[in-house]
């Protein structure tokens, strides 16, 4: 077995700054991971039966009250009426 070669300093903190890097990745990752997961479970838990999808989404921190109140996207956005926000987003029902 060899022997381990010592870093000078600035190898050192090349190799500290790298670490950190990586580090600072999987954390981002894994917060991706977790929104990614609660849009998912947001919308499966009745979000979608009250007008939401993928890109059209309440903030995180408002998802829990928005399914137990069940507030409908267009009150969410302040509108009174599924038509009033549809004609104010641009958005068309087939």
């Amino acid at each position: 077995m060899g022997r381990v070669k010592e870093m000078n300093e600035d190898e050192f903190d090349e190799f500290h700054e790298d670490h950190i890097q990586y580090l600072l990745k999987i954390e981002e990752n894994e917060r991706k991971m977790i929104i990614k997961q609660s849009v998912d479970e947001f919308l499966l838990e009745g979000g979608v039966d009250l007008g939401y999808d993928d890109l059209n989404l309440p903030r995180l921190k408002d998802m829990e009250a928005v399914l137990e109140n069940k507030v409908t996207c267009w009150e969410y956005y302040g509108y009174r009426t599924k038509e009033e926000y549809n004609d104010a987003s641009g958005f068309t029902e087939n």
